[in-house]
């Protein structure tokens, strides 16, 4: 069974109704091979709109990078806001916080993308917290060259 619901839902609320009705025994490992009484986080949260939240956070970070190197080298900035075709050649994200994993572990949510790289697919997560997470990015401008008379 899945359900979903928005990141405000009164959770413990919902988790005592579904032990009313039974449903913390589905967390046991029904695939069981090895007679462990192993069991198996029945509620993880997950990310949603991933992809577009993390395109997002990829363009600001790339607008607050070029108004820092723009600063900079403000004879070259062609603009303030940076260019349709800025090369992006990596993107780093971290979150602040050690966020709990069904598979185990405390750790923070982690990964790089490169050029031509979609972000990975978005983690399960056991516990409804507040993930703020960090970046840095780096790119290539391409500077077009002047005109010749």
């Amino acid at each position: 069974m899945q359900a979903t619901f928005p990141p405000d839902a009164p959770v413990d609320a919902i988790l005592q109704k579904l032990i009313e009705l039974g449903m913390d025994r589905f967390g046991d490992n029904v695939a069981n091979v090895n007679n462990s009484n192993r069991r198996e986080a029945v509620v993880r949260f997950r990310f949603s709109n991933f992809d577009a939240k993390m395109d997002e956070f990829q363009q600001r970070c790339a607008a607050d990078a070029w108004k820092q190197w723009c600063a900079k080298e403000s004879t070259v900035c062609p603009s303030q806001t940076p260019p349709a075709d800025l090369d992006i050649q990596a993107f780093n994200v971290r979150s602040k916080e050690s966020l709990m994993r069904p598979e185990g572990g405390n750790f923070p949510l982690q990964f790089s993308m490169s050029r031509m790289q979609h972000p990975p697919d978005p983690a399960d997560l056991l516990g409804n917290v507040t993930v703020h997470i960090e970046g840095n990015i780096q790119f290539q401008y391409h500077a077009p060259e002047a005109a010749k008379p």
